[in-house]
């Protein structure tokens, strides 16, 4: 992997904004308020099985989750957002944002390939500086290059369930792609992790992201801007990671900020053990439609977790005893976490790793139930438009939609039974 490509997926952003944690002490980074644990089996619950002492971790990640930067805890100097919760505050902590997006950026170079502007702040446009917090402070904002040709727009993930996502066992991702029928055939996105290890992408949009503590780490520093040892080096406001020199009146806090991920983990720790979104049940109709169509296809109804599932402590090998809780679990995301190629109607022109601009990962369906907005961008507010969204012929650029058959089975359904699909699905 060469430094632009390093550079690439440093910057993507998972945009998980933040971390999380509960306790009454003073932290390195702040002053933590009391909180507590929900209800298990209500939304925004820890796992049920977890310890006494996994609890006590997913509640100190819970109060980092809520704590507000500035730039005496490390802010900046560019972000795009000073906390957590703004981005997944819906309908409970955890959640998404239906309304707040995140903005990447990124041209077409003449031969066709993908240029993510990395020497001019790409790929994600972070929109605040330390300016707003230190008078005198000269870094701006960033802007949209001039020569950018590609602007995306991507709705703030939710975060429920993440923890066994990650627990899926990698081959199991990799023995998934295979040709499934009527014109669906996932791809693997193979990317590195953050010490390099090339894996199974499984996070993001396009799954250029291999694992949560590189999710949370990523987040953490191109969100909020704090340096945590998934990335070292400071953003620069349109400029390359690392080229810039941060005036002194703009550095309020050590650097890196986080050195040995301390509080890095402690965010993971809140979404390693946060538990998926409760189905709402009920629809057995709908979802042998579903099936029927080859909605399940893509949507990969449930994988099961690894036997013997161990959470990292830190970022020198350290790791928990067996997590019973994340062990031999099922994980009914509705998703294969692969890539499949869904045409130039949705098509975005941005490449991560062998994610093309028409390729997407299946977007996993559970918490469905909980949006309001749809597709990566979220560009409707009707399901059945999202669905129907999926179809998409070729072009010179792009092929057909994987999708196609599958969509028009749907079409060829009656009103009631695509009622009834949708009812399903939103029911997740």
């Amino acid at each position: 992997m060469n430094i632009r490509q390093a550079a690439t997926f440093r910057r993507i952003g998972f945009t998980v904004a933040g971390t999380l944690a509960a306790a009454t002490f003073l932290f390195t980074f702040g002053h933590f308020q009391p909180s507590r644990v929900h209800a298990q089996g209500t939304l925004g619950s820890p796992l049920p099985g977890l310890t006494t002492g996994q609890l006590n971790a997913f509640n100190i990640g819970f109060a980092q989750f809520n704590v507000t930067w500035d730039p005496v805890k490390g802010l900046g100097p560019v972000f795009t957002q000073n906390d957590c919760g703004t981005c997944h505050s819906t309908p409970v902590p955890g959640g998404t944002n239906s309304t707040l997006r995140t903005t990447f950026f990124g041209k077409t170079n003449p031969d066709g390939t993908f240029n993510p502007l990395i020497e001019e702040g790409g790929i994600v446009l972070q929109n605040q500086t330390a300016s707003k917090f230190i008078k005198g402070c000269p870094i701006p904002r960033e802007h949209i290059p001039p020569d950018a040709t590609i602007v995306a727009q991507r709705v703030p993930p939710d975060l429920f369930g993440l923890g066994l996502v990650d627990a899926i066992a990698d081959q199991d991702i990799i023995n998934n792609a295979v040709d499934k029928g009527m014109g669906i055939h996932g791809v693997v996105n193979m990317v590195p992790d953050w010490n390099g290890t090339l894996r199974p992408g499984r996070y993001g949009n396009k799954a250029q992201l291999a694992s949560l503590v590189q999710a949370v780490g990523t987040a953490f520093l191109i969100d909020i801007g704090i340096t945590n040892p998934v990335d070292l080096v400071e953003e620069c406001s349109n400029a390359a990671p690392g080229t810039c020199t941060i005036p002194p009146n703009c550095l309020k806090a050590r650097e890196p900020n986080d050195p040995n991920g301390k509080v890095t983990i402690q965010i993971f720790d809140y979404v390693v053990y946060l538990a998926p979104n409760p189905p709402l049940g009920g629809h057995d109709r709908g979802q042998a439609l579903f099936s029927s169509v080859g909605c399940d296809l893509c949507h990969n109804p449930s994988y099961t977790t690894q036997p013997d599932v161990k959470v990292p402590t830190n970022f020198t090998g350290g790791t928990t005893q067996v997590v019973t809780a994340l062990s031999n679990q099922p994980v009914n995301l509705y998703s294969d976490l692969l890539l499949h190629n869904l045409g130039p109607k949705l098509a975005d022109n941005i490449q991560l790793g062998q994610a093309t601009g028409s390729l997407w990962r299946t977007t996993p369906l559970w918490g469905l139930s909980t949006r309001t907005v749809y597709l990566h961008d979220g560009r409707t507010n009707d399901l059945k438009t999202a669905i129907e969204d999926h179809f998409s012929r070729g072009n010179s650029i792009y092929p057909d939609s994987e999708a196609n058959q599958v969509i028009t089975n749907f079409n060829a359904l009656s009103p009631d039974d695509q009622n009834e699909l949708i009812a399903f699905i939103d029911s997740l």
